[in-house]
């Protein structure tokens, strides 16, 4: 029997099994290791979109999985089931050149960072932006992009000194010599969501501003003359630093 790929089915499974768990809650952990098997499943339908964002289908399932994970009413348990996720992840070797395993990394980037995000603690969002950022370096594009992308949604969650090494991390990456486009077009969109972050965050704005221009001001020297190079690196800095600007 060849597996059922339609989106809505798939999506329509998830949300019965968030139901079913509600209601019957005995049988609560055996629906959520459906979920988490689910969840490591290599999809095409779990592949994150151009902007880095995790597929619809992927955040409906985490979510239901946090949902359930809920019930048990005990921090540990999500922590827990983050952790088994995470060894999973080190486990696979995302430097691996099998696309099945890259798409089965980013997946679970993406789910560490939603069950910290529906998890409403800042501990769990601490500790799942530590491990994403010593997971940052020396990674597949895809993956890296993933932890970029999760470590900007992760940081409205976070304290000031995680906060504080989020920034260093990805100021850090966007220096790194041979960037490719790809790359370079996700540390930027990851700077500039930081950045929205960072307009909330009072006590941090100013921070990271001056980090945005001195970051921008080193691209710039390393830029030879005055080409389209150093003219693109000149306005993704305005770009960026614009989104500092606090809001009247």
């Amino acid at each position: 029997m060849s597996p059922v790929t339609d989106e809505t089915l798939q999506a329509g499974a998830v949300e019965c099994l968030q139901v079913l768990s509600h209601a019957f809650r005995p049988l609560a952990p055996r629906f959520a290791l459906v979920l988490r098997k689910f969840i490591l499943t290599p999809l095409a339908l779990f592949s994150q979109a151009p902007n880095l964002e995790p597929a619809p289908l992927l955040t409906a399932t985490v979510a239901a999985y946090a949902s359930i994970l809920k019930l048990s009413a005990d921090a540990a348990t999500q922590q827990s089931a983050i952790q088994s996720l995470f060894n999973h992840f080190t486990a696979t070797g995302a430097q691996d050149d099998d696309g099945t395993k890259v798409a089965v990394s980013g997946s679970i980037i993406h789910a560490v960072a939603i069950l910290a995000r529906e998890s409403g603690e800042q501990s769990t969002a601490n500790l799942v932006a530590s491990m994403l950022l010593q997971s940052l370096n020396a990674r597949d594009p895809t993956v890296e992009g993933a932890i970029l992308y999760e470590l900007s949604a992760l940081a409205s969650e976070v304290d000031r000194l995680t906060f504080l090494d989020i920034i260093n991390a990805v100021g850090e990456a966007s220096k790194a010599a041979g960037l490719s486009e790809a790359d370079a077009g996700a540390v930027l969109s990851t700077q500039t969501r930081l950045a929205r972050v960072a307009v909330g965050r009072s006590d941090l704005h100013e921070k990271y501003l001056t980090e945005i221009l001195t970051l921008f001001v080193e691209r710039g020297t390393r830029s030879a003359g005055a080409g389209p190079d150093k003219t693109a690196v000149s306005r993704s800095g305005l770009d960026v630093a614009s989104s500092v600007r606090p809001r009247d």
